[in-house]
C-alpha cells in the first residue's frame, strides 16, 4: 500500500488511455516502478512508475481477458525491472473504466 502514485512522464498516461480512446476496449497495464519516502505523510510511502507494460489481454468492450499465463508474465516482468535497476519493481496496476 502508498500513500501516493506518481508518473514520471504524463506521457505514460496518455498513451495507455489513446488506445482506449480510439476503440472503447477496456485496457490493463502493469505499473512498474519504485518506492520512494514520501514527505507529505508522516511516515509516507510513494509509488513513482516509470513503465506502464500492457501484457498479453483480450478486449472486450465490457471486460478484460488476462488468460492462464498472467502469473507467470508478471514474474518475467519483475525480472526484467530488477535486470534494469535493483530498485524496479511491478508497484501496482492501472486500467481504464468501462464508459468513456
Amino acid at each position: 500500500m502508498v500513500d501516493h502514485v506518481e508518473f514520471a512522464s504524463a506521457d505514460l498516461i496518455n498513451s495507455f488511455l489513446d488506445s482506449w480512446r480510439r476503440t472503447g476496449y477496456q485496457r490493463f497495464g502493469l505499473l512498474i516502478g519504485r518506492y520512494q519516502p514520501y514527505e507529505e505523510v508522516p511516515m509516507g510511502i510513494k509509488a513513482v512508475v516509470e513503465a506502464i507494460h500492457e501484457i498479453q489481454q483480450d478486449h472486450e468492450i465490457d471486460g478484460i481477458g488476462l488468460g492462464e499465463a498472467f502469473r507467470e508474465e508478471m514474474t518475467k516482468i519483475n525480472g526484467i525491472a530488477r535486470a534494469v535497476s535493483p530498485d524496479l519493481r511491478i508497484v501496482g496496476m492501472i486500467y481504464t473504466d468501462l464508459t468513456p
